[in-house]
């Protein structure tokens, strides 16, 4: 009865330069969909739908996750969550010259981490094929477990992958506790484009229940898909609560940005909201749930490292 989730970090040594866009997390989820697809496919360029191993295939399974358990319940929204988080490193120089190390962070969800090997495979694949404008190439040095960077989990000198990590094992959301020491205030940093569907439009602006809404709506549904499936908590007495929690102050506004689909042959909008909000009332009732948050992310696009957001103490926090 527990949500399992494995953070890893990989360190990459630029090889020739690389020439990333603003936000490189579509660059980096289009090279590796078509890598691993070519690492793992039996048919190379075969039809899916159609294919006798459909029903075993690692790359369905990671990258088009069926979604028919999700409609049993009445849980399908339009998209499916993957089993896996990507965030690239926002910071950079571009292009990253030569020499230069980079990090690409991995969060990998449930029976996702199953695949860690294809994962780690499937990246150095593309190091060698080339990312970005002008197929930039990069080597993997090492794949680190993020909560203890101590364990070595690849080095690419040795092409050994250790089965020595130990995934984070999260039982839910707990009981709901009540009294004044969960009263507080918490400031969340939205880092990347956060695309949160409200009433058939996408909010240029948060208030708090809306994202408790949304976090355990994405909780539930990657635990049936991916989990066990035996979460047990009430989603209803946890929003009430969350209605208490006041938004006070901020500076949010909104992101244009769009990606290239190959299979679409266009550019496909995935702008959303960034930047901050304070937010005050049983907020430590939430810790808990927004720290995981942290790591599966919010809204729609998420395996192209969208709505990934942070959690600071409001009453320390400097804007």
């Amino acid at each position: 009865m527990a949500l399992a989730i494995l953070s890893v970090r990989f360190y990459l040594q630029a090889s020739t330069p690389i020439f990333l866009p603003n936000y490189s997390g579509s660059t980096y989820r289009g090279g590796f969909g078509n890598a691993f697809k070519r690492s793992v496919c039996v048919f190379s360029g075969g039809d899916c739908p159609s294919c006798a191993f459909r029903e075993k295939c690692a790359y369905l399974y990671v990258f088009e996750t069926p979604v028919e358990r999700l409609k049993e319940l009445n849980l399908h929204n339009g998209f499916a969550p993957h089993p896996f988080v990507l965030e690239p490193k926002l910071n950079y120089a571009n292009p990253i010259p030569p020499g230069d190390v980079f990090e690409v962070s991995l969060n990998l969800i449930g029976k996702g981490i199953e695949y860690l090997p294809f994962f780690v495979f499937t990246i150095e694949r593309l190091g060698k094929i080339g990312i970005g404008r002008g197929r930039g190439k990069y080597s993997v040095l090492r794949v680190e477990c993020i909560e203890t960077p101590s364990v070595i989990i690849y080095e690419g000198k040795e092409g050994l992958l250790r089965k020595n990590y130990v995934p984070l094992q999260w039982q839910g959301p707990s009981r709901l506790p009540s009294g004044p020491r969960n009263w507080g205030s918490l400031v969340i940093r939205f880092l990347t484009p956060t695309r949160i569907k409200y009433q058939g439009s996408y909010l240029r602006h948060i208030d708090f229940d809306l994202l408790i809404t949304n976090l355990l709506r994405r909780i539930r549904m990657l635990d049936i898909l991916h989990g066990d499936g035996k979460m047990n908590y009430d989603h209803r007495k946890w929003i009430e609560l969350a209605r208490k929690v006041q938004y006070r102050e901020g500076q949010i506004r909104w992101y244009d940005w769009n990606r290239y689909s190959h299979r679409q042959r266009s550019r496909i909008p995935m702008g959303g909201f960034v930047g901050w909000a304070r937010f005050e009332g049983p907020v430590e009732t939430f810790r808990e749930i927004l720290e995981i948050g942290s790591k599966i992310h919010v809204g729609k696009g998420t395996a192209f490292g969208l709505g990934k957001f942070v959690v600071e103490d409001g009453e320390t926090t400097k804007n």
